[in-house]
């Protein structure tokens, strides 16, 4: 299977590489404007790069691990999280529609999502209602919605 990682140079996207490369053809690429780690495999993140990775790639799955990782980035900048998670993805979601992309897209959203968490709560799923508190869960929580 071919898959292609966004955000493959992170934690998540690191340790989801070395599992699928044993079975599968991975190709792993993160944001140069928003990273600045292993510059090989670094794009600028646009509609017009990811219609070319994706036509060249053909990949059947897509997993985008791309955004701000760390939330204490966007305390100061409002729109931090907003350009460094939502516009990008926009733009990915837009080159898929443009390269007829039919395979699987997997997003990692947050926690953040669901916003306080009670410490007796044993178990946190998708039924739970969504109330971020910061602008990185809203954004995460966007993110999801216009997947």
């Amino acid at each position: 299977m071919k898959i292609i990682i966004f955000g493959g140079n992170g934690f998540i996207g690191r340790h989801l590489h070395k599992l699928l490369k044993k079975n599968h053809k991975v190709s792993i690429y993160g944001n140069k404007d928003f990273s600045n780690k292993l510059k090989s495999f670094y794009i600028k993140y646009s509609k017009k790069n990811f219609v070319k990775i994706i036509k060249k790639r053909k990949p059947e799955v897509i997993f985008f691990l791309s955004g701000n990782s760390y939330p204490v980035n966007s305390l100061n900048n409002e729109l931090y999280d907003l350009r460094s998670n939502n516009f990008i993805l926009q733009q990915l979601l837009s080159a898929m529609v443009l390269t007829q992309f039919k395979g699987r897209i997997i997003y990692s959203s947050s926690i953040a999502v669901y916003g306080k968490i009670s410490a007796n709560k044993k178990i946190v799923n998708e039924k739970n209602n969504l109330k971020p508190l910061s602008y990185y869960g809203l954004s995460k929580s966007l993110a999801e919605q216009q997947i």
